[in-house]
């Protein structure tokens, strides 16, 4: 190929493997954050898994709109703080409440059938 910058500074090849390189660094990084990011969710639902037994001895309802509002206003503050789109972290907020409800509610269902168990076979 035909240099296209002054003689000391490299090919248009050489520029073009220094951007291949370049973006095949940055896609890594990217695949480590979304790992974490992964990674952070999953310690999120642990935690929200592990209020099922406390909110069993409150009440009935797993959901709790005040604190739910609040989460995701929490992260649309903190999004705005980084200067990210608000409507894009309170969806990915409402997304995450939405997990966290489903996945307690299973857990719900799981324990009442474990406890209609016991009581069967007693």
């Amino acid at each position: 190929m035909a240099e296209v910058l002054t003689e000391g500074v490299g090919t248009e090849v050489d520029l073009i493997s220094e951007a291949e390189q370049e973006l095949e660094l940055v896609r890594l990084e990217i695949d480590d954050i979304d790992r974490q990011i992964v990674e952070l969710l999953a310690r999120r639902m642990q935690l929200t898994d592990g209020l099922v037994n406390t909110k069993n001895k409150i009440g009935p309802g797993t959901r709790d709109a005040t604190r739910e509002n609040q989460v995701i206003q929490n992260w649309k503050d903190h999004a705005r703080e980084r200067g990210l789109d608000e409507g894009f972290a309170g969806g990915m907020a409402v997304e995450t409440i939405g997990e966290s409800s489903h996945r307690q509610s299973d857990i719900r269902v799981e324990l009442m059938r474990a406890t209609r168990l016991v009581r069967l076979e007693q």
